[in-house]
């Protein structure tokens, strides 16, 4: 909650909203899945749009005025998503190891 604190909503939803590439990032990297063409574009896509966004607030100074929280604040925002991230892989592989349909699982999962 610290971080919502400092740092606007918005600038917590672009970096939330990164989980999914970092979750087929860390697919492909630890488990060796494949990634399609279509894939690999909406990383690009959605990275670029990350660094034009941060890029875009730093120079119209919207970051002035945050500068001795910002760095802590970035750390907290990129554990964050990477933390989501993780947690999505672990339970994509634990759940395929399961031989229950996909569907029951996830109505579990979601239930309690």
């Amino acid at each position: 909650f610290v971080v919502l604190t400092k740092a606007s909503a918005s600038t917590v939803a672009l970096f939330k909203a990164t989980t999914p590439t970092l979750v087929a990032l860390l697919l492909w990297l630890l488990h060796g899945e494949r990634i399609n063409k279509l894939q690999w574009a909406a990383t690009v896509l959605q990275m670029a749009g990350l660094v034009l966004v941060a890029e875009g607030a730093a120079s119209e100074g919207i970051l002035e005025g945050e500068t001795e929280w910002w760095g802590a604040v970035e750390f907290l925002l990129v554990l964050m998503a990477i933390l989501g991230a993780l947690a999505a892989v672990w339970n994509s592989k634990a759940l395929k190891g399961i031989d229950t349909p996909m569907p029951i699982l996830n109505m579990y999962l979601y239930s309690s």
